[in-house]
């Protein structure tokens, strides 16, 4: 996890120096997240992969 620039603060900063326009949070981020393939993500950042298991491991434990 990077703290010295979160994941919004970054897209900003791509999406100003490539698109050279704003990012926007909820209209970006939805169209992004359409194209995303989880399991990629899960493989290549580990912080995902452990807050993916916690979760599971947390809903296994609500039951149904």
């Amino acid at each position: 996890m990077n703290l010295n620039e979160p994941p919004a603060a970054l897209l900003e900063r791509l999406y100003r120096s490539r698109l050279n326009r704003h990012y926007g949070k909820v209209t970006d981020s939805t169209n992004l997240f359409a194209k995303l393939d989880p399991e990629q993500a899960y493989g290549c950042c580990p912080a995902l992969a452990e807050m993916l298991e916690e979760l599971l491991t947390l809903a296994k434990k609500a039951g149904p």
